[in-house]
């Protein structure tokens, strides 16, 4: 008999290489599969995991193929200019607007949305519930320097959960899960390295030394989590479903062909994927 949190679906971010797990989802919830009990992300493993449980076939897909690859959300001349790489106000109107998820049903689900908190450099886990679903996952998705300023949750102001965390497995086993799914937006040999990027960042938020912190040890943390999804504590099973070696999207790719083939490298895999689901919890 399965206890509370046992069986958990855990999906990693990473803006547009989201599309994978994209199409898994779509193609579980074509064959009616959520053997699940918990659901966990942050940002764009977040958004993929609320379409999910809202039981949107679909809809992520538009997200990506559509909304994510225009202008006006995406936009380098903007950016220099002082504005936003990522509009997420944009995003998240058109998203309202043409794309509004069934929050109803996604707070019937135990579902945890990560966001990290600026002042503590802590990630925060919250229950996704109707009133605060949208906003949560705004402040969960919201990149660092891509998007001016900081959002707030609560009057708080938040950043993106995979800043602290970008695959809260160790949250899972926390809530007591023994059989684990994780969906990777990267491919299984990656290993991370701290990039000019992370100490750009780590400098920019220099009046926050925690969070800066966090910016410089952001690779080894990735890379601790990635030894401990293949080496779980005992009496914990964890099944990693990576990306092809054909695949190739960027974290800020706006080929609509390539994020086309993509996601359907995401639902060829579903059906291995299922399987070997079913083996694990059946030997």
């Amino acid at each position: 008999m399965d206890t509370v949190s046992s069986k958990a679906l855990i999906v990693e971010g990473g803006a547009m290489r989201g599309i994978f797990a994209t199409g898994l989802l779509d193609e579980f919830l074509e064959q009616k599969f959520n053997p699940f009990n918990f659901y966990c992300g942050v940002s764009a493993g977040a958004l993929n995991l609320s379409a999910y449980l809202a039981g949107m076939k679909e809809r992520n897909l538009r997200l990506y193929t559509d909304f994510a690859t225009r202008p006006e959300f995406m936009s380098v001349p903007r950016f220099i200019k002082g504005g936003h790489l990522l509009d997420m106000d944009w995003l998240w109107e058109m998203m309202e607007r043409h794309l509004k998820l069934d929050a109803v049903k996604v707070a019937q689900h135990k579902f945890h949305v990560g966001v990290t908190d600026i002042q503590k450099a802590q990630l925060l886990f919250k229950q996704a519930k109707g009133e605060t679903l949208e906003q949560l996952l705004k402040v969960s998705s919201t990149l660092p320097i891509f998007y001016r300023g900081f959002p707030k949750l609560h009057g708080q102001a938040m950043t993106d959960g995979g800043i602290a965390d970008a695959i809260p497995v160790r949250h899972a086993i926390e809530q007591g899960a023994k059989r684990i799914m994780v969906m990777r937006s990267r491919l299984k040999e990656y290993q991370q390295k701290t990039s000019v990027f992370d100490h750009l960042l780590a400098y920019r938020y220099r009046k926050y030394p925690e969070l800066a912190l966090l910016f410089k040890t952001r690779a080894q943390r990735y890379n601790e989590t990635l030894e401990l999804i293949r080496n779980p504590p005992s009496g914990v099973e964890i099944l990693e479903v990576c990306p092809p070696p054909t695949f190739s999207v960027s974290r800020l790719d706006r080929s609509k062909e390539n994020l086309l083939k993509s996601y359907d490298l995401g639902k060829q895999a579903a059906s291995g994927v299922m399987r070997q689901w079913h083996n694990m919890n059946n030997k």
